[in-house]
């Protein structure tokens, strides 16, 4: 991220430096941050690979756990669904981290422009910018943050591509919601829910961990008995 930052500081203060001083409009700004090589996002599709890992280890995990052999085809199968959902989050990744960046730069470009600044005080605008968490859009803990949410989230689908394949070897199972010690509004209705059927999304909407960036809950299997009404007197 630092890299990245130090590289679009060079890149403002070339394309700034081009702008006349009546060059104040939002089609400048948006014309700059168009413009910008955010060399670092293009590199998040190297995530590819370790979320595909991730999502593949808890799926086997998952099966194992509830008896199924590993010479299986059902193993095959979570690991495809692992790579399907692998290839598409890394791509929604790049897009969404390329996105959020720019609209951040662009905001603060076109305040900057109209308020007359010079480069310099509007480039350190631009480093002076957090997001919601209040991490800086450069700052290496915005990758921590990022890659961390990302490997909770490969956990979550690994584990829905198990409870899916186990489900279709014919294991009776459902899932549940376990939060964290702490756990916000969202996340304490998921896990009011109990034990859902593995095809189904939690009150949130979702279908497996995470709820929200930063979330700490997780899913777990359930394996329903077949003991019903074993009457032997």
């Amino acid at each position: 991220m630092a890299k990245t930052g130090r590289a679009v500081a060079k890149q403002l203060e070339k394309a700034l430096g081009k702008l006349g001083k009546a060059d104040s409009s939002d089609d400048e700004s948006d014309g700059i941050v168009g413009g910008l090589d955010l060399g670092l996002l293009s590199g998040l599709s190297a995530v590819h690979p370790w979320i595909e890992d991730v999502a593949s280890d808890r799926a086997e995990y998952e099966l194992i756990s509830v008896g199924i052999s590993s010479d299986t085809d059902f193993f095959d199968h979570a690991n495809v669904r692992a790579a399907d959902y692998a290839e598409d989050r890394a791509a929604w990744l790049v897009t969404k981290v390329d996105d959020s960046t720019r609209n951040a730069l662009r905001s603060v470009i076109a305040d900057g422009l109209r308020a007359g600044k010079m480069s310099d005080d509007i480039i350190d605008d631009v480093f002076a910018l957090r997001d919601a968490r209040g991490i800086g859009i450069f700052n290496e803990a915005r990758a921590a943050f990022i890659t961390d949410n990302e490997v909770a989230n490969a956990n979550g689908q690994g584990a829905l591509a198990g409870y899916k394949e186990a489900k279709a070897a014919g294991v009776k199972l459902k899932k549940i919601w376990v939060c964290d010690s702490d756990p916000c509004d969202i996340c304490a209705e998921n896990q009011d829910a109990g034990a859902i059927d593995v095809d189904d999304d939690f009150p949130s909407g979702d279908d497996a961990e995470t709820a929200h960036p930063g979330c700490l809950c997780h899913t777990e299997s359930v394996v329903e008995d077949d003991e019903e009404g074993d009457d032997s007197e």
